[in-house]
């Protein structure tokens, strides 16, 4: 007897119930975002911060070059052309010698 309403019901309505049911099931899973999606837009904001700390870090470097003149006294300049293979952080290779005041383990 229920499945002879359901089907009355269904042919007196022509089915639109079930054609709204599915078309607000589909609204609600696209609107879902996916897994991809999700870690993509987590990558982008990772890299946009880090664009962002290498611009502010760049800025940075900029003012100390612009002092350099006036920071003489204070230091010798010189970049780093090269690293130690066992010891990345802790060795560097300058471009500065003993002609420019370097002494061994400055």
């Amino acid at each position: 007897m229920g499945g002879l309403l359901v089907a009355a019901w269904l042919r007196q309505t022509q089915g639109m119930a079930l054609v709204e049911s599915y078309r607000l099931w589909q609204v609600f899973w696209q609107s879902v975002p996916q897994r991809e999606e999700v870690l993509a837009d987590a990558r982008l904001r990772e890299l946009q911060y880090r664009i962002t700390e290498m611009e502010n870090e760049n800025r940075q470097l900029k003012r100390l070059l612009e002092r350099q003149p006036t920071m003489s006294r204070e230091g010798i300049w010189g970049a780093v052309i090269g690293r130690g293979a066992d010891a990345w952080w802790q060795v560097v290779l300058v471009d500065r010698g003993q002609q420019h005041g370097v002494k061994p383990g400055f």
